[in-house]
C-alpha cells in the first residue's frame, strides 16, 4: 500500500504542484515538485527520501517535458544518484495509437513501445521491445513483451 499526499503552492506567478509518496511496507518515499513553465514546458524535480538523514544531491532527479504539438512530446531526465541521462519521445499516431521510444544511459538500454486502445475491447494494449545497447546486446534479439489492461465496470 502507498500513501500519497497532493498539495500546491504559489511561488511568484507559478503554481508548484507537490506530491509526497510513502510506501507503507517498502522503500519508496519521495517528494516531487512540478511547475508548468508555459503551455508547452513542464519542469519536475524529485527527491528520494528513503533513508533520509541529511540533504544529499544524489537523491535528486530532474525531468523536463516539452509538448511540441498535440502529437509529439520529448522528455529528457537526469538522475543525480546514478549520474545518468534518460530520454523519452512520444508520438500520438491517432486517437487510439501511440508510439514511444525510450533511452536509459544508466541501464544502457533502448526501448520502443506501441500502445493501442481499440484492439481487444476497452483498455490499453501495450507491445514493447527492449534491447541492451552494448556491443554484445545489439547482437541479441530484443526482449519483447505484450500486455493488455481491461477496463470494466463491476
Amino acid at each position: 500500500p502507498t500513501l500519497t499526499f497532493l498539495s500546491s503552492a504559489r511561488l511568484g506567478d507559478k503554481d508548484v504542484h507537490l506530491k509526497y509518496t510513502h510506501e507503507v511496507k517498502g522503500k519508496g518515499n519521495s517528494l516531487q515538485g512540478k511547475v508548468h513553465v508555459d503551455d508547452k514546458n513542464t519542469a519536475t524535480v524529485g527527491w528520494n527520501l528513503h533513508g533520509f538523514d541529511a540533504p544529499n544531491y544524489k537523491q535528486f532527479n530532474v525531468r523536463w517535458h516539452y509538448q511540441h504539438d498535440d502529437k509529439w512530446s520529448v522528455e529528457p531526465s537526469y538522475d543525480f544518484g546514478t549520474e545518468a541521462f534518460a530520454a523519452r519521445v512520444n508520438h500520438h499516431l491517432d486517437d487510439d495509437n501511440k508510439l514511444s521510444a525510450h533511452y536509459d544511459a544508466h541501464a544502457n538500454t533502448g526501448s520502443l513501445e506501441w500502445t493501442n486502445h481499440s484492439i481487444g475491447g476497452p483498455g490499453a494494449l501495450r507491445v514493447s521491445a527492449t534491447s541492451s545497447l552494448s556491443d554484445d546486446g545489439l547482437k541479441q534479439m530484443p526482449t519483447i513483451s505484450a500486455s493488455k489492461v481491461f477496463d470494466m465496470e463491476l
